[in-house]
């Protein structure tokens, strides 16, 4: 329909909506449950092997089962559509696309419309030689992971980083713009450490409004900004990166 935009709330909830899920599906029904507290109908589907011989009241069954799928896809619409809205503010990608990208477009989308502050031009986008070569190289070796030994412990302390992953690219510096031949980095900062260190910046302004007005809108810029933050670490590994920097995600 000219002018319509389709929104694709399968993939967005797919994409970026489905690490706050606890349920393991994301069928319409199991998610529909979890969010909006409504469930698909039950319908035999065995009738529609034999339509010419569906009575009337397979027929309205059949109808009402379509009804409420749509109504509660609405529904979904209508919650996860702060998420949507904030994404496509702060990203500065078409709604179209924000709904169907994964995290790594996203992250880049936001790198790409912020490059003209640092004098930068976009790197080009790998193509199927680049890519290829870069999945050849496999996996890099990750960090050293202890094993615990099974038993009861006591004097136990826990703790947790916030945005850990994202706040040691911005302590030590890594991105591809910053690394040196001899496979160190710059201590001059670099845009990719920059502009994530302003995505948590706000992250934690927005966290603390939404603390003290918890809007449905408050609540998506900040998740908005902690997704940014926590793909940022993952965005540097992607094959298909503008910036992709082994040494860097390796780091």
């Amino acid at each position: 329909i000219t002018g319509i935009v389709h929104v694709d709330l399968y993939r967005f909830i797919s994409a970026v909506f489905s690490q706050y899920l606890q349920s393991e599906s994301l069928s319409l029904n199991d998610v529909a449950k979890e969010l909006v507290g409504e469930s698909k109908e039950d319908f035999d589907f065995s009738n529609l092997s034999n339509l010419d011989k569906m009575d009337d009241e397979s027929w309205r069954e059949f109808f009402s089962y379509n009804l409420q799928d749509s109504v509660v896809t609405y529904k979904l619409a209508e919650k996860i559509w702060p998420d949507i809205y904030e994404f496509t503010m702060i990203v500065k990608d078409p709604l179209f696309d924000v709904t169907r990208n994964r995290m790594a477009a996203l992250v880049e989308g936001y790198i790409l419309h912020n490059l003209d502050r640092f004098d930068e031009i976009a790197e080009k986008r790998p193509i199927g030689e680049e890519i290829g070569r870069r999945r050849a190289m496999g996996a890099f070796e990750g960090a050293y992971v202890s094993e615990p030994n099974p038993g009861i412990y006591g004097d136990l302390v826990m703790f947790d980083f916030t945005s850990m992953y994202a706040s040691v690219i911005v302590s030590y510096n890594l991105s591809k713009s910053t690394i040196k031949k001899n496979g160190k980095f710059s201590k001059k900062s670099g845009f990719f450490p920059i502009i994530l260190s302003e995505i948590i910046e706000k992250r934690k302004i927005h966290k603390r409004e939404h603390a003290k007005n918890p809007s449905g809108l408050l609540r998506a810029r900040s998740n908005a900004y902690k997704l940014l933050a926590n793909s940022s670490y993952g965005y540097q590994a992607f094959f298909g990166a503008r910036y992709y920097s082994r040494e860097s995600a390796a780091s």
